[in-house]
């Protein structure tokens, strides 16, 4: 049976680079698994089954505080045949190869491969400084010790204080993450409003399986259904700076609004 996750191997603190190199190797020409490796860590790398004609791995990717977790916790645990990985980091290109960090895996750069896919979700920009303001009233720490999500994956000027910034500026940088991620790419790509990500649960799963002509056998169904909605914790409109946070974040509110409920980006065919 597939694992619905891929297996980490750890090599034995004992091994060098070159037998590391060698096992992993030893593993290849056994033909039973297929390795997939951070780019640039050959020290660390995961393990799966061969793969079959259609076997991505699915990426779940936010700027954090829009639903991120609440899919990848209903994707990964017991319905989906695929890898699950989180992300809150930006596309990147290295070495002529689409790349993204995994939160779920130590923060070490992936490529995403020919048959991945990669939802992406974002909230009102509002809400998402809101979600923040409060974490971070919690544990201000997580700011000050340049926290991966925010120093890593958000990219965020950890020299500046968060509570004395904020209003004036996008110390988030949510208005980046919107555009570096809305938008065609070379891999398929299905942007959703978090507002609207209950209406979109059976796009997801059509996204996830696939065509059916790729898959041995047919399709693998995606069974995803989400727990029974709740109301949002923060909502901006009752934030006592709403004023002055429309004036700030007028750029990035006017884009989010002009984005439609979901909006799916499939990569070009090579023929």
């Amino acid at each position: 049976m597939k694992p619905k996750t891929p297996i980490r191997y750890e090599p034995p603190l004992y091994l060098n680079p070159i037998e590391t190199i060698k096992q992993k190797l030893h593993l290849l020409q056994q033909g039973r698994l297929r390795v997939i490796e951070p780019l640039g860590n050959s020290n660390s790398f995961l393990l799966k089954n061969p793969a079959a004609d259609y076997d991505p791995t699915v990426w779940i990717v936010s700027p954090g505080a829009s639903g991120s977790s609440l899919l990848y916790r209903n994707l990964s645990k017991k319905v989906c045949p695929y890898p699950v990985l989180k992300s809150h980091s930006y596309p990147a290109i290295w070495k002529g190869k689409d790349c993204i960090k995994a939160a779920v895996e130590g923060g070490f750069m992936w490529e995403i491969e020919k048959n991945d896919k990669v939802v992406y979700l974002y909230s009102h920009p509002l809400n998402i400084l809101a979600s923040y303001c409060t974490k971070l009233s919690d544990k201000p720490e997580d700011w000050r010790r340049g926290n991966q999500q925010y120093g890593q994956f958000l990219e965020c000027d950890l020299s500046k204080d968060f509570f004395e910034v904020y209003l004036d500026e996008d110390i988030l940088r949510l208005e980046k993450h919107l555009d570096e991620w809305w938008k065609k790419k070379n891999f398929d790509l299905l942007c959703i409003k978090y507002e609207n990500l209950y209406e979109c649960q059976q796009i997801i799963r059509e996204f996830i399986e696939g065509p059916t002509y790729l898959v041995k056998g047919g399709n693998r169904e995606i069974p995803l259904v989400l727990p029974p909605k709740r109301d949002r914790k923060h909502d901006w409109r009752k934030q006592p700076n709403k004023i002055k946070l429309m004036q700030t974040y007028a750029s990035v509110i006017e884009k989010f609004e002009q984005k439609p409920a979901f909006e799916l980006f499939l990569k070009e065919s090579k023929k």
